[in-house]
């Protein structure tokens, strides 16, 4: 389900909207002009598709999404496997937006708009979200424990739980499923 809300929401979204929709692993094709113009695959990288959907944007090309190209994955299968995947996409998005990364060069390029430099900002971060549920998490106990202390707004919670489950309802609907 993340893999094709990720496909049929975000990406059809972002491609829509003329941003970035970000290359999709095993699930992507390349011209090759474009990929010699960005210098290739950056060796190293754990995120080949991450780094290469900054370069490209920052070149000046433009990534799509294709509907009809939507894939299956192998998903881990264990919460242990799980969890070593987003670990390594975290130390992967870390590569694109911290020193060295493509991140930095992003906002000083004239040929991309304020959106695209957010989006693909956003894009880049990763898992920030995950520091942010974290603080919220916090200030949320703190209120329990001291009721009043921050006053964290509990719709803050229905809204941060409540987007993704629409995305997985239209998600699957999209994808004819029941």
């Amino acid at each position: 389900i993340e893999s094709l809300v990720n496909q049929f929401i975000t990406m059809r979204a972002k491609d829509r909207l003329r941003l970035a929709p970000a290359l999709l692993g095993s699930n992507c094709a390349y011209r090759g002009a474009a990929l010699a113009a960005v210098g290739g695959f950056t060796r190293g990288a754990l995120l080949e598709d991450s780094d290469l959907t900054l370069a490209f944007a920052q070149a000046g090309w433009r990534t799509r999404f294709v509907p009809e190209s939507v894939s299956d994955h192998h998903a881990p299968v264990t919460l242990r496997g799980y969890l070593q995947q987003h670990l390594r996409w975290n130390r992967g998005f870390h590569q694109v937006s911290g020193s060295g990364g493509r991140l930095g060069q992003v906002w000083g390029k004239a040929n991309l708009s304020l959106l695209h430099k957010i989006e693909l900002t956003f894009f880049a971060l990763g898992y920030a979200d995950r520091l942010a549920l974290l603080a919220g998490a916090l200030f949320t106990l703190v209120d329990l424990a001291r009721p009043g202390t921050f006053g964290f707004p509990w719709a803050v919670w229905v809204i941060y739980f409540g987007l993704p489950a629409l995305e997985m309802v239209a998600t699957l609907a999209l994808a004819g499923e029941r």
